[in-house]
């Protein structure tokens, strides 16, 4: 498990994507860019208003109308894990779920982009979508873990042939199978949407950090990278 060498106690092995909000060389308080402190060096642009909140060190808040994009291309037929530390300020609790929050989305740009790899939550539960582009399933969905409002919580998928492993905090919530696969090329934090800067089910709370991984982490390093993050959000 390799780690970086004077800093925190972080995965690097195969990261190639890291965002952080507490990290000056990642971001600078009333900049709409969030630079990547990985090796690859992408650019994120943040779109319309947000704010930036000195809480847990730096985070980007968003009020339900806003999101972060990067250039990525991701092809879900390969490894790969994706983690985002996250809070959600207001929870949706009504009873249709096309009124979601999103986490994360990777999108293609065709009409059902967003379909290529999204999580979203709705009434304190989990929905998951994989597509194709064309088809796709929600093969995750359900109260599996109590998300709740003002709550920071890191999100974490691990995925390995075809089988998501899902995490919350460090801990183990569930597999998925992911049925279809296709290639993204854009990354969004904070809403879904076949374009970059369209805003879709968007999330109202904020965002601390996000990592990409070119391989599937490990059950142990899941939880090293949880255990390096927890005390700067006070989890337990």
């Amino acid at each position: 498990m390799s780690t970086l060498s004077g800093g925190p106690n972080v995965v690097v092995d195969g990261l190639v994507l890291w965002l952080d909000a507490a990290n000056t060389k990642s971001y600078v308080s009333g900049s709409t860019t969030w630079n990547d402190i990985s090796r690859s060096q992408l650019t994120g642009t943040i779109a319309t208003s947000y704010s930036y909140s000195s809480s847990f060190g730096g985070g980007i808040s968003f009020a339900g109308n806003n999101t972060m994009y990067v250039p990525y291309v991701l092809d879900t037929s390969t490894n790969y894990t994706i983690e985002v530390v996250a809070k959600c300020n207001t929870m949706i609790t009504e009873s249709s779920p096309q009124n979601r929050q999103t986490v994360w989305s990777f999108i293609s740009g065709s009409a059902q982009g967003y379909q290529l790899l999204d999580l979203e939550i709705w009434n304190d539960s989990v929905t998951v979508f994989s597509g194709d582009n064309n088809l796709f399933n929600s093969p995750l969905v359900g109260a599996f873990y109590s998300v709740g409002a003002n709550n920071v919580k890191v999100y974490t998928v691990s995925k390995s042939g075809t089988t998501q492993s899902w995490y919350i905090n460090g801990i183990f919530r569930g597999n998925a199978t992911q049925t279809y696969t296709g290639s993204s090329q854009f990354f969004k934090l904070g809403s879904r949407g076949p374009t970059p800067t369209g805003i879709g089910q968007p999330w109202n709370g904020a965002f601390y950090s996000a990592k990409i991984y070119n391989r599937a982490l490990t059950v142990q390093e899941v939880l090293q990278n949880y255990n390096a993050t927890k005390s700067r959000f006070n989890l337990t």
